[in-house]
């Protein structure tokens, strides 16, 4: 016969606590006159991610009072929203020293100064989307015109990029065929909006490691199948960096 052992369950239910944690959660209070300093600074006590925001602009302050240098990575989803925006901005007014992102995120600042990403819906049927030439990204919307106007773009910048290599007898390196991006940017009507066209300007290291990723990776990949001595060399981003 197997024997249970009874627990009372008060033991478990009315278990003795402690006051365990750092400070009461609490919101910022309205009723005061409002302070955007204090409102920000109140995060720390939200709680979710808003303590966690709070602890990033700690951080960000204390990298800028010590003069760290500042390195900002980030992922093609921020390219592809109106953060972007923001990057530009610390990027324009040299508020960081390097930046690192994907090829997605380099290729998606550069479409953007052609013509703008849309206001979409998650819901949105693919394969209704696909007879109209319009691609999804979450609850953004890209029409194809903007990935053909970027094959000319690439097209036209590779072609003057191997041009360079056979007059010098170099490859390029991958900072240098970013930079080269951003610069040929220059003049276009909204070149000004774009974080990669700030980097050339301001001498802003960009560093996009897997620059054979994506439709860059793709150009890459069809031009040299026309010219078999093209390359670019990738280890100038080590270099950088140690």
């Amino acid at each position: 016969m197997v024997q249970i052992n009874r627990v009372d369950p008060r033991k478990s239910l009315f278990k003795k606590s402690v006051e365990l944690g750092e400070g009461a959660i609490r919101g910022y209070d309205f009723e005061k006159e409002f302070d955007a300093g204090k409102f920000f600074e109140s995060f720390k006590d939200t709680g979710f991610q808003a303590t966690n925001l709070a602890s990033a602009i700690r951080l960000v302050k204390e990298m800028r009072k010590q003069k760290a240098t500042i390195f900002l990575g980030f992922t093609s989803n921020i390219t592809s929203s109106g953060l972007r925006d923001i990057i530009t901005y610390l990027v324009r007014n040299r508020l960081v020293h390097f930046l690192v992102t994907t090829t997605g995120g380099l290729e998606e600042d550069i479409i953007k100064t052609h013509g703008d990403f849309l206001h979409g819906s998650f819901d949105a049927d693919g394969a209704t989307l696909r007879k109209k030439g319009v691609n999804r990204t979450g609850n953004i919307f890209i029409p194809n015109e903007r990935y053909i106007w970027f094959e000319r773009y690439m097209k036209e910048l590779i072609t003057k990029i191997y041009a360079k290599q056979k007059a010098t007898g170099r490859l390029v390196d991958s900072v240098e065929f970013v930079r080269e991006m951003g610069k040929a940017l220059e003049g276009s009507k909204r070149c000004k909006e774009s974080f990669a066209y700030w980097a050339y300007k301001n001498n802003i290291p960009l560093l996009c490691v897997p620059l054979a990723d994506g439709a860059i990776g793709d150009h890459l990949y069809f031009f040299k199948k026309d010219h078999k001595d093209f390359g670019v060399e990738l280890s100038k981003e080590v270099e950088l960096l140690y």
